[in-house]
């Protein structure tokens, strides 16, 4: 791992390390690099964000940063933590602090402590690591760089899968992620964890943030094979996920169109979805996937344009997108063609010049405008003229 010092203080004498260091020494508070952003410098992987940590006032230190910074902070006092954000950066602040978890899957109640305390609580060793900003060193009390080097994701304590059983969710994902294994004693304790059901107790919230962070990783499919081999799925909605649709998700990998919020949902699709919180979008995406088998019974059968348009145009692009790799090559096909046709065709009358045309108000004019469109896409009508020819029809039909 020495190699990897260069990285560490090509960032160590950023102008944003420098300023929070001279925050930092102005009321002689100690500030460490931990965490994730460490661990991946050490990895020599790509580091988006910074996650500081004082020992100090937390809330008079993020202000005063954030003014040398320009940027805007916004604290969190519940768990001793703050946020900085500014053009092309953002910075996680906490104090350090310790954790006391009053019942399994709770958010914990934290307080100010010292640094060994704040390592002490993390999820894993390769996670607990701290670096010395001001003292330039590093404090490893856990040898999480020994198990960065060895590729093993280890937990601090016995206790940790069942205090935060997300850190189930989260060691899968590090795991699949760096390609390493889970030491012995942590392998045991996380499938006691899942046996003893102490993911029921998490918050739809916390599991589906989870989730939602397995879906935007490279390798997402992987973790989610093990989610389900581990039962985590079984523990979480009562069943695993079907064979059926993991074999479908191996097909969506593989599809370029496809979006990590889609996958998720057609995933979520097979499970009872009460316990999480869905916006109304997410939820008709759901239900839309569960009339998948329906829909390529019906997409593979139907031929003319406006008949398909009606059978998709309530499906957003996005879920398109997914169900495109799930169908016959000729219905992809039939998908490709709705997507491009609904963007090019459209009426050229409106409902303002229905109006002017006298049509009086109690007509729905979106019903008429509908049938001159499906007019339109099967090629029966492609002018003005026709299309007020037809519209003379429908008036006489339903006047």
């Amino acid at each position: 791992m020495e190699e990897v010092t260069l990285e560490l203080s090509s960032l160590l004498f950023s102008p944003l390390i420098n300023k929070a260091k001279e925050v930092a020494a102005r009321f002689n508070f100690p500030l460490y690099l931990v965490g994730g952003p460490l661990r991946d410098i050490l990895l020599k992987r790509e580091v988006k964000d910074i996650d500081l940590v004082i020992d100090g006032d937390i809330f008079l230190f993020a202000k005063e940063l954030a003014k040398s910074l320009n940027g805007k902070v916004v604290f969190y006092p519940q768990f001793l933590t703050a946020k900085i954000e500014g053009e092309g950066m953002v910075i996680d602040l906490a104090r350090t602090r310790s954790e006391i978890y009053e019942r399994p899957a709770q958010l914990p109640k934290v307080s100010p402590a010292r640094i060994e305390d704040d390592l002490r609580r993390r999820d894993f060793t390769i996670n607990a690591i701290a670096y010395d900003l001001r003292k330039r060193e590093f404090f490893d009390p856990f040898n999480g760089k020994e198990d960065l080097k060895r590729g093993m994701i280890r937990v601090l304590h016995p206790r940790s899968f069942i205090d935060d059983p997300t850190r189930i969710l989260r060691g899968i994902r590090f795991a699949k992620r760096f390609g390493f294994r889970m030491e012995k004693d942590t392998r045991r304790w996380l499938e006691e964890a899942i046996k003893s059901s102490y993911l029921s107790l998490l918050s739809g919230e916390r599991f589906l943030q989870e989730l939602r962070l397995v879906m935007k990783e490279k390798n997402w499919l992987a973790m989610i094979k093990e989610i389900n081999r581990l039962g985590i799925f079984k523990a979480y909605f009562g069943k695993n996920l079907p064979r059926r649709i993991v074999k479908s998700l191996s097909r969506i990998r593989k599809g370029r169109d496809v979006n990590p919020d889609s996958s998720l949902f057609y995933l979520l699709a097979s499970f009872p979805t009460a316990k999480l919180p869905l916006n109304r979008e997410e939820k008709r995406e759901i239900i839309s996937f569960q009339k998948i088998p329906l829909l390529k019974k019906r997409l593979a059968r139907i031929k003319r344009p406006s008949t398909i348009y009606q059978l998709l145009k309530d499906l957003s692009t996005s879920a398109l997108g997914l169900i495109k790799e799930l169908v016959s090559k000729e219905s992809r096909k039939k998908i490709e063609e709705f997507l491009k046709r609904s963007k090019e065709v459209k009426t050229i009358l409106t409902g303002k010049e229905l109006k002017k045309l006298g049509i009086k108000p109690e007509v729905k004019y979106g019903e008429f405008l509908t049938k001159i469109l499906y007019q339109r896409l099967d090629g029966k009508i492609k002018t003005k003229e026709e299309e007020l020819g037809y519209l003379r029809k429908l008036l006489k039909r339903y006047g």
